[in-house]
Parts: C-alpha cells; structure tokens; sequence
C-alpha cells in the first residue's frame, strides 16, 4: 500500500492495518530513499513529462513489536517504508513516484515473499 498522504487516514485504522502511524510532513529534500541490502531509489519531487511526482513525502514510524523500518530518506533518516513478517509492508509515499518504478516494485515483491525471515 502506499499514499501520497499517510497523514489523511485515519491514525487507529493505520496502526491496526499497517503498523504504522504518521511521524513528519516534508521528510525528504533529495528524494534519497534506501531500502535492505542499501539499495537506493530515487522519488520525482517535481512535476515532470515521464511519470507521477510526490511533492510531500512523508515520514512514517513503525508500531508494535515485530514492525520494522523497511527504507529510510537518506537526508533526514526518516522512515520511508514499515513491514512486518505477516507481510505487511506499506511506504509513505506512491511506488509510482519512484524514478525506477519497476526496481522497487520488484524489491517489495522479494521481500514479501522471502521464506527465510
């Protein structure tokens, strides 16, 4: 799942749903964002001709005990992105706003279904 504003739902359905709950408007300058295995993406913060923008990004915090941050904003090292082994795993912003769309989608989807953890 993904929002462009995490911060509009309301906060006990996203800490039930997601183990998540918003932490900060603007978490990101550069749109730096990286995952596990320091993988970086790089989110459009501005209007372009290729694809979907993020002009707010948002900061998340896990909540509860087995949800963890999944990708943090480089500059401001906030969280980007929540999972949790049920899998869960839900960013602070469109998949769609990221320069590489099809890298990250594809990194999501392996770590949904990595059978180690």
């Amino acid at each position: 799942m993904s929002t462009d504003h995490f911060s509009a739902l309301d906060p006990a359905w996203a800490k039930k749903e997601f183990h998540a709950t918003y932490y900060a408007a603007q978490a990101t300058r550069s749109g730096r964002v990286t995952s596990p295995r320091h993988r970086i993406h790089y989110l459009y913060l501005e209007p372009n001709p290729d694809q979907l923008f993020t002009a707010h990004p948002e900061a998340i915090k896990p909540v509860g005990d087995e949800a963890v941050k999944m990708a943090a904003y480089e500059d401001m090292r906030c969280t980007a992105a929540v999972g949790r082994p049920d899998k869960t795993l839900v960013y602070a912003f469109p998949l769609e706003s990221v320069m590489d769309f099809d890298k990250i989608y594809r990194h999501s989807v392996e770590w949904l279904l990595d059978r180690r953890r």
